[in-house]
């Protein structure tokens, strides 16, 4: 019977979502290591990480409200977004290089 407790409170507790702590640090610190070498990079091929960046701010506001699978799933994309908008922008930047 007490094998039997322990498995209800086990599956209980594993039902329970934890904040997504480790996915909004990896985005901020995704869009931060964009954000510098975006600022590295010619005036002209520089994109705004302005959405990856409201990804996050959305992200936390569902943190504080508690629903961590919507923010676990906005943080992943906003670190998804920096990312991208990285490559887009490095792109953009050599393909300007190769014209000149």
């Amino acid at each position: 019977m007490k094998f039997f407790y322990f498995f209800i409170i086990f599956f209980i507790s594993s039902c329970i979502t934890a904040p997504p702590i480790q996915e909004m640090s990896d985005a901020r610190q995704a869009i931060s290591v964009a954000d510098q070498k975006l600022s590295h990079l010619p005036t002209n091929s520089r994109i705004s990480l302005s959405a990856a960046r409201n990804l996050l701010i959305e992200a936390e506001n569902h943190l504080r409200s508690g629903r961590y699978d919507e923010a676990r799933s906005l943080a992943i994309t906003a670190k998804e977004a920096a990312s991208d908008i990285l490559e887009m922008a490095i792109s953009i930047s050599n393909q300007e290089d190769l014209n000149r």
